[in-house]
């Protein structure tokens, strides 16, 4: 039942507090929202990944299934071309994506508003796979402890492996500015380790070094990653060792202390 038709049979109470204009603004807000929530969220695929993309699934953030390759048997979306999604009408603008590449490599990015990015663009040559041609700078600590990072690039929209997703959480006091620290701590609640976790400002164009050096992030386990202090836009990518992997593009670093990575 939409919420238009649950305000109706308000209580003669409520409606001698609203009054009858109050009433009709609630229940024009009321409708608006169900309107949203019914939105068509089809979108345009833009694969500028320098691979073929050979599955795709697509589906609203609130199901629980990927349901079928959105690629008919055989068909491919070869670097550089579009593909057109149509999602359920009212399946609303939030959408979960899921994507197989030539030679086994499997991406998701998470809660898109396709309503507002109707264009979704997969990857750029330059940060699709391991870091490109970033400075290696900063040194590596031992398992469990700080990595330093020198400046490299990074972006992030969100992509991952299978079930993957990266959540950010306790916001410091004071961010949102343009400069600041960028460093935080890695949170690994999957079940496999991290073996690469490639971290650069948004305005570059490389991944850069692979940020956890000889280390890995276990399972269930944390790491401090140490940024230099400066731009607070980031990309990440996150690769685990079974072969999933999981970005997330313009995160505000200077506003998070922790990542968590599932």
């Amino acid at each position: 039942m939409s919420r238009p038709a649950i305000l109706a049979f308000a209580s003669p109470g409520l409606r001698r507090v609203l009054g009858s204009a109050g009433f009709l603004t609630v229940a024009l807000l009321a409708g608006t929202g169900a309107a949203q929530a019914q939105e068509d969220g089809s979108f345009n695929l833009v694969n500028q990944s320098n691979r073929v993309i050979e599955r795709l699934y697509a589906s609203p953030v609130d199901t629980n299934q990927w349901g079928e390759n959105r690629l008919a048997r055989g068909a491919t979306i070869a670097n550089g071309a579009n593909f057109a999604v149509r999602m359920p009408a009212d399946g609303g603008c939030r959408t979960d994506l899921r994507i197989g590449f030539a030679g086994g490599v499997t991406e998701e990015r998470r809660d898109i508003d396709t309503c507002v990015d109707r264009d979704v663009v997969i990857g750029t040559p330059a940060r699709t796979g391991r870091g490109g041609d970033g400075d290696s700078g900063g040194s590596s600590g031992g398992a469990g402890g700080s990595v330093g990072g020198g400046s490299g690039g990074g972006a992030g929209g969100s992509s991952g492996g299978a079930g993957g997703s990266i959540t950010g959480a306790n916001p410091r006091s004071g961010g949102g500015a343009e400069q600041g620290d960028p460093s935080f701590v890695i949170v690994n609640q999957a079940a496999s380790p991290i073996n690469e976790l490639y971290a650069s400002p948004t305005s570059d164009d490389n991944w850069g070094q692979d940020r956890l050096g000889q280390n890995i992030v276990r399972a269930r386990g944390r790491q401090n990653i140490r940024l230099p202090r400066g731009e607070c836009q980031y990309d990440l990518r996150v690769v685990w060792q079974d072969g999933r992997s999981e970005e997330r593009r313009d995160v505000n670093l200077c506003d998070t202390r922790e990542l968590t990575v599932r």
